[in-house]
């Protein structure tokens, strides 16, 4: 029998490897050399599954420990073979039990090891012994006495080249399968006779019966698309004149009804003695629908579904092959970058359906209005690129944005309404200055920021100044990031007075900034970079957390005290989900009744998401909290808020408080709120009050309560503590 080999341990104080190590089964009589060969396979990474000594009658084993193999030697080795499944196996030709060679072919005729890699020892002065390991299947030999320096590098090899042609062969079983389930016609081409046989299968693909088939090249050849027919026949040729190993090609044939169908064709050449091709055999397969498929997955990788323009990707692409075909070529290109005016607003408001004919209309206006070497795509939601790839100068660029402009401007009608847009443009002139199509479509996207604020539908050129200012952003983003980290950011606490009473009811809280080096930085001057970068959101809830916390500790120092605390929710803190739930965590963290806490909400931030601000706002209600409505006439003052949502406050925006003592319509405008927020049982805040003026108008209005310079200016906690501290508040 044969056994694991166990006599030698060459690393037994070393962990075992991670990864598995090949298997080396052992089959030799000299068991000297066993343990050698063990010991240098093991060290070479290797482990030796089995080894296999022999003993003929009357001869006696050379070293204790090994099995001995009885008469039926072969079958008990190939046996253990199959059993242990090795994968390599080192086989001596000179066994005295048992004819080496034999062993091997036996091996080989077994389905478990026919595959295993046999190295086989011959001694080195018998050529014959080469011969027969070879006609044995061995596959390799290796000469006796050993090489042992090169031993396990040969073995390496042998696996390498076996694993090599165990996936070729596995490689071809497959293909000869796949052959036989394919749907392929097949063709066979005598190359002397001239004369083709076509398959049913290939008549099939093209409709054709076996009387609309000649049996000649001409039946295949002739139906190939003309646009493909040059380049189907030069293929063949070159195959034919053995410049290829195979004739592979796609292409069009044209079908029995007329159209044509994408097809592909594999072939070879059967070749005489002097190499002159006499058969020619392939196959014909049906790709039509692959071919579709690829066309249609080539679009949408390439182009935006809803327009129908180019899309980033091919944007990108686009851009950077205009950029080196114009440093090639010494001439000039351009590339505009467009931001629709109002899309926001007419999505939110029209519906999404609506906002997509929207975008499609314009796409068509942009196709329209651009030369015809340019390409126009969409980069983003509601952001085209035009690709201007040769302009004289900036002066004909400048004509392109103003024409594409005009077209925008101009009113589109869908479902019979009527829709004004318009867009802000921003251009970059190339291809001096940079290397990367990105950086080009940064600079034009930082040029329509520039538009934007000039009021819109205009086009900023951009130049290297601009840097400037990005730079700056850039600092006050870290500068942002670094103060919520240091607690930078504080809330002021501007008073909120009863008019009627002229008693403190409560405060807004405002954020400011204590930036080191810069002082108290009011939020003017660095709320749109939070907004952008999206800083907003904790800046927020810092504030609010806070504010929330001032309010309980002066609480705790005047208990009776019924001030309520003011503070602002931005939009983007108004689309969380969970917002109302948070806002209950933070008045439970601080110990604060939502009977002190006021919530402020823009109309603006009602927008977005309406059916999210309607739940929100009708959670925090039922706690009791107060809900206010900011900015009340400065957004779209739209009537059915107050209708939708739960306010019990409505703030009239300063820019009306401060026009009511010059301007009439102005003051009729805020009667006019303040009796329709009454009747609808909402109070009323008046917010920049500056004169006693415009207090004894509001207050002759009955408005509630006002708040503004007047009175004070926001104010730090510990100034503020002074007004709580001067008298109760009247409860709201």
């Amino acid at each position: 029998m044969i056994e694991p080999l166990s006599l030698v341990s060459t690393s037994a104080a070393a962990p075992a490897p991670a990864v598995r190590r090949h298997s080396v089964m052992l089959v030799d009589e000299n068991v000297t050399r066993c343990v050698q060969i063990q010991q240098l396979l093991e060290q070479g990474g290797f482990s030796v599954v089995a080894a296999a000594t022999t003993l003929q009658c009357g001869v006696e084993p050379e070293h204790d420990g090994f099995s001995v193999a009885p008469a039926d030697a072969l079958e008990q080795i190939v046996f253990e073979a199959e059993k242990y499944r090795p994968d390599f196996l080192l086989l001596d030709a000179d066994l005295r039990v048992t004819d080496g060679y034999r062993l091997c072919r036996e091996l080989r005729n077994r389905h478990v090891t026919s595959g295993i890699p046999v190295l086989m020892m011959v001694n080195a002065d018998d050529s014959r012994a080469i011969d027969l390991a070879f006609q044995a299947e061995a596959t390799d030999f290796i000469c006796k006495p050993l090489e042992w320096s090169l031993l396990a590098q040969r073995v390496r090899y042998m696996l390498r080249t076996s694993r090599l042609a165990n996936a070729l062969k596995d490689s071809e079983k497959r293909y000869s399968l796949a052959l036989c389930a394919t749907n392929d016609g097949l063709w066979d081409w005598n190359l002397e006779s001239g004369e083709v046989f076509y398959s049913a299968r290939w008549k099939q693909i093209l409709g054709l019966t076996d009387d609309e088939t000649e049996p000649t090249a001409n039946a295949w050849l002739g139906r190939v698309h003309p646009d493909q027919r040059n380049r189907v026949e030069e293929l063949v040729t070159r195959h034919l004149k053995g410049h290829t190993s195979h004739f592979f090609c796609e292409y069009q044939l044209r079908h029995k009804h007329g159209h044509y169908l994408w097809v592909l064709s594999r072939g070879i050449a059967e070749r005489d003695e002097q190499r002159k091709p006499i058969r020619f055999t392939g196959s014909l397969s049906n790709i039509d629908a692959r071919k579709q498929a690829e066309q249609r997955l080539q679009f949408q990788a390439n182009y935006d579904d809803l327009t129908g323009l180019a899309n980033r990707h091919l944007l990108l692409h686009s851009a950077t092959q205009m950029l080196a075909d114009s440093r090639r070529e010494g001439r000039r290109c351009a590339l505009i970058y467009l931001d629709l005016a109002h899309f926001k607003t007419i999505k939110s408001s029209l519906g999404l359906a609506f906002s997509n004919q929207f975008l499609q209309k314009t796409a068509e206006r942009l196709a329209a209005a651009i030369p015809k070497d340019a390409l126009a795509g969409r980069y983003e939601r509601d952001e085209f690129v035009i690709l201007l790839p040769n302009i004289a100068d900036h002066e004909q660029a400048l004509q392109h944005a103003q024409t594409l402009m005009e077209a925008l401007c101009q009113p589109c009608v869908i479902d019979g309404m009527r829709v004004h847009s318009g867009a802000s443009l921003g251009l970059v002139i190339g291809p001096e200055g940079y290397e990367d199509a990105e950086y080009m479509v940064r600079d034009a996207d930082t040029a329509v920021g520039y538009a934007k604020n000039k009021g819109g539908n205009c086009c900023e050129v951009f130049n290297r100044s601009m840097y400037e200012e990005a730079r700056v952003r850039l600092e006050c983003e870290s500068a942002i990031q670094q103060g919520l980290v240091d607690e930078q950011f504080l809330p002021f606490f501007q008073p909120v007075i009863a008019l009627k009473q002229q008693r403190l009811a409560g405060f807004e809280a405002l954020m400011r900034w204590a930036r080191p080096g810069h002082g108290i930085v009011a939020p003017a001057q660095f709320l749109e970079v939070a907004e952008s970068s999206g800083k907003i959101v904790a800046l927020g809830e810092s504030i609010f957390r806070q504010a929330c916390r001032q309010t309980r500790a002066w609480l705790d120092v005047f208990p009776d005290n019924e001030l309520i605390m003011h503070i602002n929710l931005s939009g983007r803190q108004f689309i969380e989900p969970r917002l109302s739930e948070w806002v209950l965590e933070v008045l439970q963290e601080t110990a604060l009744p939502s009977r002190h806490l006021g919530v402020e909400i823009t109309e603006t931030a009602l927008i977005e998401k309406p059916q999210l601000a309607h739940d929100i706002l009708r959670s925090l209600h039922r706690q009791k909290v107060h809900l206010s409505i900011d900015d009340f006439g400065a957004g779209y003052s739209s009537l059915s808020y107050l209708q939708q949502f739960p306010f019990d406050v409505l703030k009239i925006d300063r820019s009306f408080t401060s026009a009511i003592v010059q301007d009439k319509k102005s003051a009729d405008i805020v009667q006019a709120v303040i009796k329709l927020a009454h009747k609808l049982k909402l109070q009323v805040v008046a917010e920049g009050i500056e004169t006693e003026q415009e207090a004894e108008l509001l207050t002759a209005w009955r408005c509630d309560y006002g708040q503004g310079y007047l009175y004070a200016p926001p104010l730090a906690a510990d100034v503020a503590l002074g007004w709580v501290a001067q008298g109760r508040g009247v409860s709201g």
